[in-house]
């Protein structure tokens, strides 16, 4: 048995339509006194010849490397592959294993790469192959930085878009720039609207899920095949990664862009602001009381100090058995600990109270309004990396993230978050910052939702000091004996 191999680059390539390269075989099959036994797979369809990495060649290597066929056949050597390396490993592989390359049109003659005379034909038609390639590949390189210079959005158009056309000089309509879908628009700026809330009411990437699901909303793999396919697009189901594919495209900004360097701003009207695009693409925090009763938002990163003498900030992680905790990390530390869950609740309401006292002698605290620019800067970022540990932690959690990979990704958060605590230290005493007064009853309504380092800039405002001591070895000693906050006058 011979299996029928049949590839097509674009439906326009008429001349060998798969129709036309299965008949060619099925001519050769039946030719008078062979009575060959050919089975045809599915044609690979849409699928360059510059690689071997295509559904039906590997169904068709697999079947020969078996042992299950005896040879393959194409109607043309471009068919099986362009690539001059790619064909040599193939003869080599043929002659090795003693299956055969059958080309029925090679300088209008069938060859049989099996034989002296076949190898050398098809290692010259070969070269021959990978040089057209060479061309084509250049000239949809020139052809891609015209379509981006002239606004026009490379590839298939996201959901929320469609594309336009434009009149050439000739009167010719051709495709252009995306226009908006007034069908679909709405649905993806609802979706940046839910992942753009607070954290306290943020939608989850399996909440944006189902809202996709149930509007029955297709993904971007079935718009293209709808379109290739000239049918009606369908409901998708969608998964953590389409919806994150959604949320990071920046065509929703009005760039057209194709690949990492070609790009241009304002090709076609935006779906979504870039405040909003980046709020939703921002890394949140999760709280305390995630599982447990209680508990706040996640501490400024660099508010709680140890107190046992070695200087050092404690950081939120997690431990094995999945507790929350605030632990100090500096070497010469005896190891000072407390759960998030009760360092957040304690000092959360240490904060309110202290606002509303503020507030009885008339103001409040919140905005930063000064301090030295390179602490924020690091502040901030270790804020970001504490935020990121968070998320990471609920990913694993609700099923989106994989231990492993969770763990890359918080190894690589420890490595950078102790860098910055060591450079930190290197910037020595630092200024006291200064914030604007802000009704305390503004600050608590939106305290749940802030950022960590929007936290942690408003409790420094409140309190000039908290130090956590160390528990000593005794089990459940009150919070406030072990957190100390000093309020400042």
């Amino acid at each position: 048995m011979f299996i029928g191999y049949i590839r097509q680059s674009r439906e326009k390539d008429s001349d060998i339509s798969p129709e036309m390269q299965r008949d060619a075989i099925k001519h050769w099959a039946s030719a008078p006194g062979k009575d060959r036994k050919v089975k045809f797979l599915t044609p690979d369809r849409d699928w360059s010849g510059k690689s071997l990495d295509r559904p039906s060649i590997r169904e068709a290597l697999a079947l020969l490397r078996a042992g299950k066929a005896a040879g393959i056949v194409v109607s043309k050597l471009d068919r099986l592959t362009r690539s001059i390396r790619d064909l040599a490993n193939l003869i080599e592989e043929s002659r090795r294993d003693g299956w055969t390359i059958i080309c029925l049109d090679l300088g209008g003659e069938t060859v049989d790469f099996s034989t002296k005379s076949g190898k050398m034909m098809g290692y010259m038609t070969g070269m021959f192959s990978e040089w057209y390639l060479d061309g084509v590949t250049e000239e949809w390189a020139k052809v891609r930085q015209h379509k981006i210079a002239d606004g026009h959005h490379w590839g298939n158009p996201p959901l929320g878009y469609r594309r336009g056309t434009v009149i050439n000089g000739k009167g010719i309509e051709q495709p252009g720039a995306l226009v908006v879908d007034p069908e679909w628009a709405p649905v993806v700026q609802e979706v940046f609207a839910q992942r753009a809330r607070a954290n306290g009411s943020r939608v989850s990437w399996k909440g944006l899920q189902t809202y996709l699901n149930a509007s029955g909303a297709p993904s971007f793999r079935e718009r293209a095949a709808a379109a290739h396919e000239e049918r009606e697009e369908q409901g998708s189901s969608w998964g953590h990664s389409t919806v994150g594919a959604l949320i990071s495209n920046r065509a929703y900004l009005g760039e057209a862009r194709a690949g990492g360097d070609l790009m241009k701003e304002g090709a076609h009207p935006a779906l979504v602001s870039e405040e909003l695009f980046r709020r939703a693409n921002r890394k949140g925090q999760s709280f305390g009381h995630a599982k447990a009763g209680g508990g706040g938002p996640m501490l400024g990163a660099g508010f709680l100090k140890c107190s046992c003498g070695c200087g050092g900030t404690l950081y939120r992680k997690r431990g094995n058995a999945g507790v929350l905790s605030y632990t100090a990390r500096e070497p010469g530390c005896v190891g000072n600990s407390i759960g998030a869950v009760k360092a957040e609740a304690y000092v959360v309401a240490a904060l309110i109270a202290e606002l509303h006292r503020k507030e009885k002698t008339g103001g409040g605290i919140a905005a930063h309004t000064g301090g030295n620019p390179e602490v924020e800067q690091m502040t901030a970022r270790i804020a970001e990396l504490d935020a990121e540990e968070a998320e990471t932690d609920a990913a694993v959690e609700s099923g989106d993230l994989s231990r492993v990979e969770a763990g890359k990704i918080r190894t690589a958060i420890a490595r950078e978050r102790d860098l910055l605590v060591e450079a930190l230290a290197e910037v020595g005493p630092v200024d006291e910052p200064a914030f604007a007064l802000v009704p305390a009853a503004h600050v608590e309504k939106v305290l749940p939702g802030m950022a960590p380092a929007d936290v942690g800039a408003i409790l420094r405002a409140a309190f000039s000091e908290c130090t956590v001591s160390p528990a000593g070895g005794v089990k459940n000693l009150p919070t406030s004996s072990r957190v100390k906050l000093v309020a400042r006058s």
